[in-house]
C-alpha cells in the first residue's frame, strides 16, 4: 500500500493504492473479497458500499476464473484497489484469460426471470452493484475490468506520529553527505518520490555509497537531530568536466511544511556561488506538468535552453504510455568570451534569444563540414526507469548516420523507447542536419551549453504526438522556444 506524493509536481489524485495477485483458482477468491471489503471500510465506506464492490468483484472473478480452466501455474489475476481523493473507490482486475465478448453475454431481465438466461445473471449483478463497470481490451496485454463506486463519506487519512513537526520552527544542520548517509538517503528518496525517481542508484545503498565515495555525486543534507529531513545533489560526469547537474531536491513528507526546503535552497545558492566544484555551468531539468520547479530555477537565475520532448515514458494502466517533457536550464558561472555555435540558419533567431536572456556573448554560424573524419564516436546515458537514452556525439564522422541508426535499433530491441540526440556545435555541423534527423522523426528542440565555450545542438526523436498546449512553461523565452518547436513539429512531423 502506498500514498503517492511527488515533490515539485502536480498533486497526484490518489490517497492510496493496494494490489494482490492470485492464481486462476476459486479457492483464492474469498481471501481477496475479504481484503477488498476491508479496504473499502478503511477508506470510510459504509456496509452498502462495501457489499456492492464485493459483489461486483465476486461475480467478475467467478466468471473470469471459470472461463480459463487451462490457466498455467505462472498465470495470475492481478487485483488492484485504489481510493482517489474525490472519494471514488476503484477495483481493477488485469486478466490474461480468453477474450471477453460482451455482446455474447445474455441479457438478464430481473422483471422477467423465467424468460432470461442465467448465464447473464452475473453481469447484471456486477453491473448494478457499483456505479460504473467497464471492460477494456488491451490487446497483447489482455483484458482489464474496472469497477468503481463513489463513497458517500470517504475518510482515509494517513496517520503520522511526526505530524506535530509541521507546527514547529525547526532549525536544521546543513552539511555535506558522507557515504555513511547512503541508507538514510535511500529512505529519503522513497519517502519523496516512491519508486518514480529517475536516478536509479538512489534506491541502492551500496551504489549510492560508492558514487558519494568516488565524488561523482555531491549531496547537501538538511539534518534535524539524527534524521535527514531533506537533500539536494550535484552530479558530475567525466564526459562533461565543466558542467555539474543540479537535482534530487528531496524533503521528507513529515518536514514538507517546515523550512527545510528554504534551508536547502539558500545553501544551494551559496554552494553554487562559491563554485567549489570548479565548473563553468550548472544545469537543471524541470518537469513541464508543473511550474513550481521552473519558478525555483528562475529564482536561482537558471535560464531555459532546450525543451526535451518524449524524454521518457511510463506505462499506464490502460496499456498506453505517458510521455514526459522536460525543460532544461543552465546557469553560467565562468565568464564567456564568445560562444561560437554552428547550427542551421532557421534556428538562429530563437537560439540568439536564448543566449541574450542570460547576457551571454555568442556568434551563430551556418557552416557545414566539407570533410568529415572517417570514424564517429559517441557515448550513451540511459535512464532505465523512463526507458530513455541520450546519445551524445563526441566526433561526427562519415558514418554518423549509419552509426546512429544501428544504435537506436539496438536500444529499441532492448526496450528503450525515448531518445535525445546531442551534436557538438563548436565545430561545423554535417550537411543537411535537420533533414537527416527528420528521417529519424527527430526535430531540433534547443541547445545545451556544456562549458564556457562549448555547446551542443539538441534533437528529440519523437515516438508519439506532442500536445504543446499542455506544456506549461515559465518566462517569455521559454514560450518562444516552445512556439518555435511547435512550428517545426507542425511543418515537418504532424503533416
Amino acid at each position: 500500500m502506498n500514498c503517492n506524493n511527488i515533490l515539485l509536481s502536480e498533486p497526484v489524485q490518489v490517497c492510496f493504492t493496494a494490489s494482490v495477485e492470485i492464481p486462476y483458482d476459486l479457492r483464492f477468491m474469498v481471501p481477496v473479497l475479504d481484503w477488498a471489503s476491508t479496504l473499502v471500510s478503511t477508506s470510510g465506506g459504509n456496509q452498502r458500499e462495501s457489499d456492492g464492490l464485493r459483489l461486483a468483484l465476486e461475480e467478475t472473478l467467478v466468471f473470469l476464473i471459470s472461463a480459463y480452466p487451462d490457466a498455467q501455474d505462472k498465470e495470475v489475476l492481478r487485483v488492484n484497489f485504489q481510493l482517489k481523493i474525490d472519494g471514488i473507490a476503484t477495483v481493477t482486475i488485469a486478466n490474461a484469460g480468453p477474450p471477453i465478448h460482451l455482446n455474447r453475454i445474455p441479457n438478464y431481465d430481473p422483471q422477467n426471470p423465467e424468460e432470461s438466461e442465467l448465464d447473464g445473471l452475473w453481469f447484471h449483478l456486477a453491473q448494478n452493484a457499483v456505479d460504473h463497470l467497464e471492460f477494456n481490451n488491451l490487446g497483447l496485454d489482455g483484458w482489464q475490468i474496472v469497477a468503481s463506486m463513489r463513497l458517500a463519506c470517504p475518510s482515509f487519512e494517513k496517520g503520522s506520529a511526526e505530524e506535530d513537526l509541521n507546527d514547529k520552527k525547526i532549525n536544521f544542520n546543513l552539511r555535506r553527505a558522507t557515504p555513511d548517509d547512503a541508507a538514510q538517503l535511500v529512505d529519503l528518496t522513497y519517502d519523496t518520490y516512491g519508486y518514480e525517481y529517475t536516478g536509479e542508484f538512489f534506491y541502492y545503498e551500496s551504489q549510492l555509497r560508492k558514487v558519494i565515495e568516488d565524488g561523482d555525486v555531491k549531496v547537501i543534507v538538511a539534518e534535524n537531530g539524527e534524521t535527514l529531513a531533506g537533500s539536494v545533489a550535484f552530479f558530475l560526469f567525466p564526459q562533461k568536466p565543466h558542467l555539474a547537474e543540479t537535482g534530487s531536491l528531496m524533503v521528507r513528507h513529515s518536514y514538507r511544511c517546515t523550512r527545510a526546503i528554504s534551508y536547502l535552497m539558500k545553501e544551494s545558492v551559496r554552494y553554487i556561488d562559491e563554485n567549489s566544484l570548479g565548473v563553468d555551468i550548472y544545469s537543471s531539468t524541470c518537469v513541464t506538468t508543473s511550474v513550481i520547479s521552473q519558478k525555483i530555477a528562475s529564482h536561482l537565475k537558471y535560464y531555459p535552453f532546450s525543451l526535451l520532448l518524449n524524454m521518457g515514458c511510463q506505462r499506464q494502466d490502460a496499456g498506453k504510455y505517458s510521455w514526459m517533457t522536460l525543460f532544461a536550464h543552465a546557469k553560467f558561472i565562468a565568464p564567456v568570451a564568445n560562444m561560437r555555435i554552428h547550427l542551421p540558419e532557421q534556428h538562429h533567431e530563437i537560439v540568439g534569444a536564448l543566449f541574450d536572456q542570460a547576457d551571454i556573448s555568442h556568434e551563430l554560424i551556418d557552416e557545414v563540414s566539407k570533410d568529415l573524419p572517417k570514424e564517429t564516436t559517441f557515448y550513451l546515458y540511459e535512464i532505465a526507469t523512463l526507458k530513455a537514452v541520450s546519445i551524445t556525439f563526441q566526433q561526427l564522422g562519415q558514418d554518423w548516420i549509419a552509426k546512429l541508426r544501428k544504435t537506436i535499433f539496438n536500444l529499441r530491441c532492448n526496450g528503450n523507447r525515448a531518445f535525445t540526440i546531442y551534436f557538438p556545435a563548436w565545430n561545423p555541423i554535417p550537411p543537411n542536419l535537420d533533414e537527416e534527423m527528420l528521417k529519424f522523426n527527430g526535430i531540433f528542440v534547443g541547445v545545451s551549453p556544456i562549458s564556457a565555450d562549448e555547446c551542443c545542438l539538441v534533437y528529440s526523436i519523437l515516438v508519439d504526438g506532442v500536445d504543446f498546449d499542455n506544456i506549461q512553461l515559465v518566462g517569455s523565452r521559454g514560450q518562444e522556444l516552445k512556439e518555435h518547436i511547435r512550428g517545426l513539429y507542425n511543418k515537418y512531423i504532424k503533416e
